[in-house]
């Protein structure tokens, strides 16, 4: 699938709105472009390495990446200000917008092992947030906001939207169904 530079449109929509970009194209080039030459070490195929870098859809990737590096880290920043861990707030955000999951749809969603997963849950049940029920006729639990897991959630949501709101660019149709098709990859 070719993206044709669609990833780069998140950074040319700033300048476009006339808005403060959080991440400039100065920046990012940067992190994008070729490794500066100022490294000592030689090594046989990087030349040959490097050359791959050009290629269009790894320019994409790699810009498309230091943007979400850069929101992720703004809006950590925020949730981590309100006591609250990314993790912690997708859990909660999951349980309270899709109701009751198990463990390994809550480790599905958010692509981290079982085993992090129930060191999540733990934690979020030790301070209240959630409990596990078992639904009749199953055999397994599943986790289920608690009214202080819901408290808590409704408190942080709204100034996470505003964060989100004032730093991630608005997407073309067309991009967002580039993104969407490389999401539903990854769920087979």
């Amino acid at each position: 699938m070719r993206f044709d530079g669609h990833f780069l449109h998140l950074i040319l929509l700033f300048k476009q709105k006339g808005e403060k970009n959080p991440w400039p194209i100065s920046k990012c080039s940067d992190k994008i472009g070729l490794m500066k030459k100022n490294s000592k070490k030689t090594f046989p195929k990087k030349k040959k390495l490097e050359s791959l870098l050009m290629f269009p859809e790894v320019q994409s990737w790699r810009t498309l990446m230091a943007a979400f590096k850069s929101i992720l880290t703004i809006l950590e920043k925020g949730l981590v200000s309100e006591n609250c861990s990314v993790s912690r707030f997708q859990i909660l955000f999951y349980l309270y917008f899709e109701g009751d999951l198990a463990a390994v749809t809550i480790a599905r969603k958010l692509v981290v092992t079982r085993g992090n997963i129930t060191m999540f849950l733990r934690r979020l049940e030790a301070d209240g947030l959630i409990k596990p029920i078992v639904p009749k006729g199953q055999k397994r639990a599943v986790f289920t906001l608690t009214k202080k897991g819901a408290a808590l959630f409704e408190r942080i949501f709204p100034s996470h939207i505003k964060r989100v709101r004032q730093f991630a660019p608005v997407l073309s149709q067309d991009t967002m169904r580039l993104l969407k098709a490389v999401h539903r990859v990854n769920e087979f």
